[in-house]
This record gives structure tokens, sequence and C-alpha cells, in this order.
């Protein structure tokens, strides 16, 4: 059974991530009260999952596309998976938890300020 949840949303609430408004497209409200713009919370959850995960992902998007053209007329048919069921498998993997306070955020906590790959601007700190 799902749980019903109710956050409030404030009409100048921003985006967590950008300090855009949130309400200007479409957002994630976790119930720590975070608001996040979906664009924002996929840049931020991309480079975390797994080769299989963000395939997934890529495929969800596809499909919602596809769903998208098919609604405004520019598509043959419909896809096979419903819309809803499309919805609710990337609400799974981009909004399973919250990334600032969740276990993302206490996942991440030992990984460095500035990546490996980065050596000009490692480099660029020596004294």
């Amino acid at each position: 059974q799902a749980e019903e949840r109710t956050v409030v949303i404030a009409p100048d609430q921003s985006c967590e991530i950008c300090g855009m408004p949130v309400l200007s497209e479409r957002f994630y409200a976790f119930p720590c009260t975070h608001c996040c713009h979906e664009a924002c919370l996929r840049a931020l959850i991309c480079p975390t999952l797994s080769e299989e995960h963000k395939g997934q992902l890529f495929k969800l998007e596809a499909l919602r596309l596809e769903h998208q053209a098919s609604a405004a007329g520019a598509a043959a048919g419909t896809p096979s998976i419903p819309l809803a069921e499309v919805e609710d498998e990337l609400d799974a993997i981009l909004a399973d938890d919250c990334p600032l306070c969740g276990e993302l955020m206490i996942d991440t906590i030992l990984r460095p300020f500035i990546d490996s790959a980065e050596e000009a601007e490692i480099e660029s700190w020596a004294i």
C-alpha cells in the first residue's frame, strides 16, 4: 500500500542545487523538505549510478520522450510500457532518497573535493 505524504511548497521555494525557483519546471520534494529540479537531481545523481542503473535511466527517459511524442501526434503508436510505470521507475532511480541529507551524501563524505582526473587543478594548488 502506498504511503501518503504531504509536503508544502512555498511559492518562492528554490531548487537546493541551482537556486532557481523550483516551481519553474518538473521537481522532486523530499520528506526532509529539500526540493530539487529533476534535471539538477539527474546531474547530481547520474555520476553515482552504476552502469546498469545509468542504462536503465537513459532507457526510461527515452520511453518518456516517446510518450510525449505520441501524445503530441508526432509519433505513430504508443510505447509498450505505460507512462505511469515509466515515471514510477524514474522516481525510484532519481528520488529514492534525498541526495543532500540521505545515504548518497553519507556515502560520498570520503570522496575528495577534486577528482584525481583534474590533475591541472591539483597542480595549480601546489606550493
